[in-house]
This record gives structure tokens, sequence and C-alpha cells, in this order.
């Protein structure tokens, strides 16, 4: 009868050793599912946030073509004034 008790007991302790094998599996999975799911809630945010930052590019382009135009404007004003003739008063 020894032998039949060290089997079960050796039965019982591999079932243990399963059964905490099992256990660390599952809070390892549950661990990988909490960081996909914090993954893709950082992904939506950082999409948002491209989205968000395409739009300022595109209005501070729209700014700085409007700038330059104006320079543009004020440029060719300067030269015209330069190139205008100007009279000189002569007081006696």
């Amino acid at each position: 009868m020894p032998f039949r008790r060290n089997v079960g007991q050796q039965q019982h302790r591999r079932v243990q050793e399963q059964e905490a094998t099992i256990s660390q599996l599952k809070s390892t999975s549950t661990n990988r599912e909490a960081t996909i799911s914090q993954l893709k809630s950082t992904e939506a945010k950082q999409e948002t946030t491209g989205a968000e930052q395409q739009k300022e590019i595109k209005a501070l382009a729209a700014t700085v073509k409007q700038q330059a135009s104006q320079i543009q404007k004020v440029s060719a004003q300067l030269e015209m004034s330069k190139s205008a003739p100007q009279t000189v008063l002569n007081s006696q």
C-alpha cells in the first residue's frame, strides 16, 4: 500500500503544479489583454492627435502663403516708390 499512497501523492502534486501553471497562464493572459487594451487606447489617442496636427499644419501653411503674398505686395509697393521720380524743392 505504501506504493499506491506514494503514487497518489505524486499525482496530487502534479495536479497542484498543473493548477498553479494554469493560474499563472491565466494571469499572464489577463495582463496581456490589459496591455493590448491600453495600446489600442493609446493608438486611438495618437490617431486623433495626428489628425488635429494635420489640420493645424494646413492652417499654418495657409497663413504662411497669405503672409508671403502680403510681403510680395509690400515689396512691389516699395520698389514702385523707390523708382518714382522725386521732385526737390529749391527754396531761395
